[in-house]
């Protein structure tokens, strides 16, 4: 039997993948991390691609992605998407699976090409 360790906070390769979608369900809160007290996190609950709601921690890279997509009002981003990328990176002197999340192109921005026909 496969033992997997149950967390609220999403995490990169069990509840999402390269390519996946995310929904961004409240406005975020900042929480403290115990690895490094005198800083805070900013904090979304998201609706990962099996329907389940879990926490995710917005990284700056992300953050700034979506403020400049939404602006720096975080209520807005309720009910956005976010495509996850996962990216092994040092964290606290050691390799992990970093999730960045790239909020959905308007459809304006979304590169439409003609898919050929064979004939």
């Amino acid at each position: 039997m496969k033992i997997q360790i149950k967390t609220n906070f999403v995490q990169a390769g069990i509840d999402v993948i390269d390519g996946d979608w995310i929904t961004i369900l409240n406005e975020g809160v900042y929480r403290k991390i115990p690895q490094q007290p005198d800083r805070e996190v900013l904090t979304f609950q998201v609706e990962i691609p099996s329907g389940e709601k879990k926490l995710l921690s917005m990284n700056t890279t992300s953050q700034k992605e979506f403020i400049q997509a939404y602006g720096d009002e975080s209520k807005v981003w309720i009910g956005q998407k976010g495509q996850v990328e996962i990216v092994k990176q040092m964290v606290f002197t050691k390799m992990k699976e970093v999730i960045y999340i790239h909020p959905q192109k308007s459809p304006e921005e979304v590169p439409t090409e003609e898919i050929p026909i064979v004939e």
